[in-house]
């Protein structure tokens, strides 16, 4: 059987590298959010490709100031660092590592207004730990509010997602007029329910199945479909090869 890329629904949003993202910026520094968790491969490529500054804990003078273990940290980077070097050519590799932003304030200030979405409302009325250092997560909700999140966050001006870019107007040096914790409404529940991408890497599971089945034996499913998800970013779905790139990476493994 003959795959090529029209075989598989692949429909994702443009792609920008970090360097072209860099470009556009007129002001501002540069920052990273990094998650703990999932690996910490953000953190853990930080200190191998760059640590030239310590990780802040944007859960310090917290009630949660223990947790150092889970905690998303910020930390300033340069335009040059060899850190953005990993960002652009093998983050897309691990899902939840973090996102860059730009921001006039400082690494203080910037920690202060992130203290206010550390947790968030939900429709049925339960609070619950915001996944804000997860760009694929967030981004939904950058989406979703528009230039309404320039004021739910004033401190960023521009991020890079995961290749997608937001440029928000906003007013850094004011503080943020919204009440928290923030309400997420049901419509946003809802529309990123349906923009997740597994029912891409349920219908690539079952092209390769077939056609491929002996390169897959020593794949668990639950552990293949989550390797899927992780290797199906929009960077590599727009490249013609995506599917023979996909099957190296799992032979790899």
């Amino acid at each position: 059987m003959n795959i090529n890329k029209h075989s598989i629904n692949t429909e994702v949003a443009s792609w920008t590298s970090v360097n072209k993202w860099i470009q556009s910026l007129t002001s501002g520094s540069l920052f990273a959010i990094l998650s703990n968790t999932n690996g910490a491969h953000g953190v853990k490529a930080w200190y191998k490709y760059d640590g030239s500054a310590t990780p802040f804990g944007l859960y310090s003078n917290t009630r949660y100031s223990e947790w150092r273990a889970v905690m998303p940290v910020l930390v300033p980077v340069a335009r040059y660092s060899r850190f953005l070097l990993w960002v652009e050519k093998e983050s897309a590799n691990y899902r939840g590592w973090g996102w860059l932003g730009s921001s006039s304030l400082s690494t203080e200030k910037i920690a202060t207004q992130l203290r206010n979405l550390m947790q968030v409302n939900m429709p049925e009325g339960n609070t619950v730990f915001f996944r804000y250092w997860d760009a694929g997560f967030f981004s939904h909700h950058v989406n979703f509010y528009g230039d309404e999140w320039g004021q739910i966050l004033p401190a960023f001006s521009d991020y890079w997602l995961n290749g997608k870019t937001h440029h928000l107007i906003t007013s850094p040096v004011s503080e943020s007029q919204h009440r928290f914790p923030l309400s997420i409404p049901q419509k946003l529940i809802d529309e990123m329910n349906q923009s997740n991408n597994m029912p891409l890497v349920l219908n690539t599971l079952k092209v390769i199945s077939e056609v491929y089945p002996e390169r897959i034996l020593n794949w668990p499913e639950k552990q293949l479909t989550r390797r899927l998800s992780q290797l199906l970013t929009p960077e590599l779905c727009s490249k013609n090869d995506w599917l023979s790139i996909v099957m190296s990476e799992l032979e790899r493994a």
